[in-house]
C-alpha cells in the first residue's frame, strides 16, 4: 500500500576521501581495479597490537582547514569537510551560501572509528609530557558529531 503523501529521496551528490584515493571518482576507480585500502604501517607505537591500517595518504587537510584548525581538530573533521564540498559541488549547491543550508538536504556519513588519533595524541599528550591536553579531546573522540 503506498502513501499518498509518500516522499522520496535523491541523492544528487556524492563525496569521497578514502583510503583508495580522494574523491568519488578515485573511490570508485580503487574498488573496480579491486584495490586495497589497508597496507602496512609506516610507523609502530608500542602501544598499537597492529601493524596494518587503512590511511589516506593522498588526503591533504589544508586543502580545507587552515593550521589553526588543524592544531585543534582529528585529521577526521577536514576529510569530512572535504567529501562534503564534493558532494554540494556535484548537487550543484554552493558551499558558502546560506541559501544552501535552507534547503532540505540529508547526510550519510561513514567513518570507522572518529578522531581517535586525536585522542591517542591527547592521551600521550596527558601522560608523557608536562602540556595541558586540548579542551576538545572529548567531543573529538566521537564520529558523531560530523554529521
Amino acid at each position: 500500500m503506498t502513501s499518498l503523501h509518500a516522499r522520496h529521496a535523491v541523492v544528487t551528490g556524492m563525496g569521497a576521501v578514502s583510503p583508495l584515493g580522494v574523491g568519488v571518482a578515485e573511490f570508485r576507480r580503487g574498488l573496480r581495479e579491486g584495490r586495497s585500502g589497508v597496507g602496512l604501517l609506516d610507523f609502530i607505537e608500542p602501544r598499537m597490537v597492529s601493524s596494518v591500517a587503512a590511511r589516506c595518504g593522498s588526503f591533504d587537510p589544508r586543502s580545507v582547514v587552515d593550521s589553526a584548525d588543524q592544531a585543534r581538530l582529528p585529521r577526521l573533521v577536514p576529510m569530512a569537510l572535504a567529501a562534503a564540498r564534493e558532494a554540494m559541488t556535484q548537487a550543484a549547491l554552493d558551499p558558502e551560501s546560506s541559501l544552501s543550508l535552507s534547503r532540505s538536504v540529508g547526510v550519510i556519513l561513514g567513518t570507522g572509528a572518529g578522531g581517535i588519533d586525536f585522542t591517542l595524541d591527547q592521551a600521550h599528550t596527558a601522560y608523557a609530557t608536562d602540556k595541558r591536553t586540548s579542551l576538545w579531546t572529548i567531543t573529538n573522540a566521537t564520529h558523531g558529531n560530523l554529521a
